[in-house]
């Protein structure tokens, strides 16, 4: 979900993380949501514990993959 491009801030305070939510539907068992702000892309993972017991291993992989495309501290990527 896109957000608008100016900075957001709450009463005074930037905004410096999101933390998109994608709801579960009915028979689903993994719900991914991407929303780009302030240069950088943010993802939310919500699942099924029953079904994704290991969440927390996705998590990491993907941060592990993601920072391969754009590493940490890379600041001419994110221009």
């Amino acid at each position: 979900m896109p957000l608008p491009r100016s900075a957001l801030s709450l009463g005074g305070a930037p905004l410096r993380a999101l933390f998109p939510m994608a709801p579960l539907a009915r028979g689903q068992s993994l719900a991914v949501a991407m929303s780009p702000y302030d240069g950088r892309v943010h993802i939310g993972l919500v699942a099924d514990g029953a079904a994704v017991p290991d969440l927390d291993a996705l998590a990491t992989a993907l941060t592990a993959e993601l920072d391969l495309l754009d590493p940490p501290g890379d600041d001419d990527a994110r221009a």
